[in-house]
């Protein structure tokens, strides 16, 4: 059962990156793109809340909540006309999961875990917290590079551990809605296409986004842009064939025009999965609401 866990949990954490209302200010063209300045600073908040349905022949079905919050920096070191140099730095991270076998309230900011699980659960994040991860990012929002720090750049992936090296790298790297060239105007769509592999799982997404126009939000000129997305998933995670049965995975992204830079992302994944373990096969049903914020630090 602690298997099936942390597989749908790490799964829902892969999937996060992929709503709010407001009146359109003119239908016209416009061209997205991020403006930092070196010496600027935000803090960067994802907030899951999942809640999972197990079902498994012969037993009642068990419903698992889950919530997940990671607080991370963003600190600009370089800008050019081109591109723009970061410095990640994951700062906490909380999770909560609560089932008839097993209960987990972890907080990075705890020294001491009282149960196994949480235990095991700081041990694996505990070689990420503090650490500068270096991201290059184009002023369209493409990740054209990531440099993890010499104690992640060679971690190698196993079930205690699902932040291995390629796995950051593919985390990080997908993070960003890389925006098209050129002009849009309300209803021009694009797609973005990505890989990504967790302990024996491999995931291929590909997510259409559509630009919804610019917006008045609280004042501040907002574009926004929905997204759809589609999954496609071969293997297993922890050893555990996975075969995903259906999917709905929605989200809408504000993007600050004035200021050049992210606003906020909600999202929401609905996933049914079906997994093989000791020869019985479980169905699980994950439904997981994820909110994306980037607000500058104030000094």
């Amino acid at each position: 059962m602690r298997a099936r866990l942390h597989s749908g949990l790490a799964l829902l954490l892969a999937t996060a990156f992929t709503l709010t209302s407001a009146a359109s200010v003119a239908a016209q063209d416009a061209a997205p793109r991020w403006n930092l300045q070196k010496g600027q600073a935000f803090d960067l908040v994802v907030q899951q809340d999942i809640r999972q349905i197990v079902r498994m022949h012969g037993l009642a079905d068990q419903e698992i909540p889950m919530t997940q919050r990671s607080d991370s920096t963003w600190t600009v070191t370089e800008a050019t006309a081109d591109d723009f140099t970061i410095e990640q730095v994951l700062s906490r991270m909380q999770m909560s999961v609560t089932s008839p076998m097993m209960r987990l309230a972890f907080d990075s900011d705890e020294a001491n875990p009282t149960d196994s699980a949480s235990r095991q659960m700081k041990d694996a994040i505990s070689q990420v917290i503090g650490q500068k991860i270096v991201v290059r990012m184009t002023r369209r929002g493409e990740v054209v590079s990531v440099t993890l720090p010499d104690g992640l750049a060679n971690a190698p992936a196993s079930p205690a551990n699902p932040f291995s090296a390629d796995t950051l790298k593919q985390m990080v790297q997908q993070a960003s809605v890389a925006f098209p060239d050129g002009a849009l105007t309300t209803g021009t769509t694009w797609d973005h296409t990505a890989d990504m592999g967790m302990n024996g799982l491999q995931m291929k997404t590909k997510t259409v986004y559509t630009y919804d126009g610019l917006h008045d939000v609280d004042g501040t000129p907002t574009h926004r842009i929905t997204s759809r997305a589609e999954m496609t998933m071969t293997g297993g995670m922890m050893g555990l064939p996975m075969a995903l049965r259906q999917q709905e995975n929605t989200g809408t992204l504000l993007f600050n025009a004035r200021d050049g830079r992210l606003t906020s992302v909600k999202a929401r994944t609905n996933l049914t999965m079906e997994v093989e373990a000791g020869g019985q096969r479980v169905e699980q049903d994950m439904v997981g609401d994820t909110t994306i914020t980037l607000t500058p630090r104030v000094p």
